[in-house]
């Protein structure tokens, strides 16, 4: 039988501020299983989310003939800017903590994750094609449980890259 509730209640803590690039977060994660389940895998991931503007240098070539009769083809060759916007969410740093753990309803499992962050910068910063507009990061906690959907929180944090 699935349910429509969350099989799981997640409690996540951690402390309020900002972080560098290479701090590690200490995390407080409390579980409270609303009936029996199997996690088979539990992980916090700090997620990335980059809104930029890329601009690219397309080659063009256009073909046409002469003026005349008789006139040669003619080919023109060039280059041309375009500009997307992109908005893109990855994991940046990520920490699996648990594994095939069964918890009864009713029941409580705490865990301390320290998950450290990466030095890499954010995929976009350093690219030149692109106009980074705004970077925010969250943490995520996401339990993948057997005959279930996943459950996940996620939450702010502030992390700072230069």
């Amino acid at each position: 039988m699935v349910s429509r509730l969350r099989p799981l209640e997640v409690n996540m803590v951690f402390e309020d501020r900002s972080y560098k690039l290479g701090d590690v977060i200490d995390i407080d994660l409390e579980l409270s299983a609303r009936r029996d389940v199997v996690i088979r895998e539990g992980r916090v991931d700090l997620t990335c989310q980059e809104d930029y503007e890329q601009t690219v240098t397309i080659p063009v070539t256009r073909s046409g003939s002469g003026p005349g009769p008789g006139s040669p083809a003619i080919t023109v060759t060039g280059n041309k800017q375009a500009t997307s916007n992109h908005n893109e969410s990855y994991p940046h740093s990520s920490d699996v903590f648990l594994s095939e753990t069964r918890l009864r309803s009713g029941a409580t499992s705490s865990h301390n994750v320290k998950l450290e962050i990466g030095p890499d910068l954010p995929r976009h910063i350093s690219d030149p094609t692109c106009s980074v507009r705004q970077v925010s990061w969250s943490l995520v906690a996401t339990f993948d449980v057997a005959q279930t959907r996943d459950v996940a929180e996620s939450q702010p944090i502030k992390v700072a890259f230069v």
